[in-house]
């Protein structure tokens, strides 16, 4: 299931890379799209899948006031990165930097929905 949604995503030219991030950091789905070389080190990775699992896990204490966290959007020079969460875990997209993320926040939205991982 997780990898299926992966891969779904990944046929966009414009992804990077789909990871499914437990909520201890480790990615358990998905990776980097053939021939995509990441910008940083592997270890270095890891370090920012605990970063944004922390990151999501804070806003939680918000959601009484505001309503769940639907998506988190960062935008840096080299690369867009969406983080969704969703149950214990954290879907993370990195896209080529100024793509229209919209559109793949919505199909990650349908994926999601078909798979009953809402």
């Amino acid at each position: 299931m997780l990898d299926g949604i992966c891969s779904s995503i990944l046929r966009s030219s414009r992804v990077r890379f789909v990871g499914v991030i437990s909520k201890m950091g480790r990615l358990v789905a998905g990776g980097f799209r053939a021939g995509v070389t990441p910008h940083i080190e592997e270890e270095k990775i890891r370090m920012m899948y605990m970063q944004l699992v922390l990151d999501v896990s804070m806003r939680k204490d918000f959601d009484e006031y505001l309503g769940p966290t639907n998506y988190i959007l960062c935008e840096r020079r080299n690369v867009t990165m969406i983080s969704i969460p969703r149950r214990d875990f954290l879907i993370l997209i990195f896209l080529e930097p100024k793509s229209s993320f919209k559109r793949i926040v919505n199909k990650t939205f349908e994926l999601i929905k078909e798979v009953g991982f809402e």
